[in-house]
């Protein structure tokens, strides 16, 4: 593998087209995106189609991937077995100011992937602060994370484009408050599947099964400012764990 500051395996400030079964592993970011690191204005746009980004890892956000602004697609691909000494071990996107980039996931699988490696982390698979992101037909699975959102954690400023609406997908085996493996017992976590930290959220046609948090809502956490929000639509939840909220933490 290789290793940069920032995009250990790639590093892009402009279009990017990961395709055709590429894979990128091994590789280690002292900063950001232990694989790809994609920094571009709009419409500038990172597409990762039948690929996978694996084993790969980072010191701050991102250990398989860390987009800020522009547009991001995963479509049919494995993002697995990446790690971070802090957020997001899969996948971060982050959009600063006023919004305007978008994360879509489709068909596609995050799984056993690390955030918090330091002991201080969220988003064990997926870390959204402030970005519009749609996944479907996808699973999340297997993600830790030290603090909150072991599947997901996402958080939004007021009046922004900032959402995440997932549909057709599962949540299985995602752990909040879980540094390498082992519970955190000093900072416990919320929201075994999702942590919500002021975004607005719909979930639409999901299971969420078998995750866990440390502290509060072993499937789903909602807490932060007001403006956080949460729209459940034939959800199935069953068999999460909490010492508050097995299921749902509000």
């Amino acid at each position: 593998g290789n290793s940069s500051l920032s995009g250990g395996g790639t590093f892009t400030s402009g279009d990017l087209r990961v395709l055709g079964g590429s894979t990128v592993s091994g590789n280690t970011a002292s900063d950001e995106g232990g694989g790809i690191f994609s920094i571009a204005s709009l419409p500038a746009k990172l597409v990762v189609t039948n690929s996978t980004i694996s084993g790969n890892t980072a010191v701050d956000n991102g250990g398989g991937i860390s987009a800020f602004d522009g547009h991001t697609e995963i479509t049919a691909s494995l993002i697995t077995g990446n790690q971070t000494q802090s957020n997001a071990g899969g996948i971060s996107t982050v959009v600063e100011g006023g919004g305007g980039g978008s994360l879509i996931i489709t068909s596609s699988t995050i799984s056993s992937n690390d955030a918090g490696l330091s002991g201080i982390g969220n988003g064990g698979g997926i870390f959204n602060d402030n970005d519009s992101v749609t996944i479907n037909f996808s699973t999340i699975s297997g993600n830790d994370a030290a603090n909150d959102g072991g599947g997901i954690f996402t958080r939004g400023v007021p009046n922004t484009n900032a959402t995440l609406d997932v549909q057709n997908s599962a949540f299985f085996d995602n752990r909040a408050g879980v540094i390498d493996g082992i519970g955190n017992s000093e900072d416990g976590g919320d929201g075994g599947a999702i942590s919500n930290d002021g975004d607005t959220v719909m979930l639409s046609n999901v299971t969420i099964s078998r995750n866990s948090a440390a502290t509060e809502g072993g499937g789903l956490y909602q807490g932060g400012t007001s403006s956080a929000s949460m729209l459940v639509i034939n959800v199935t939840l069953f068999s999460n764990t909490a010492q508050v909220g097995s299921n749902i933490f509000t």
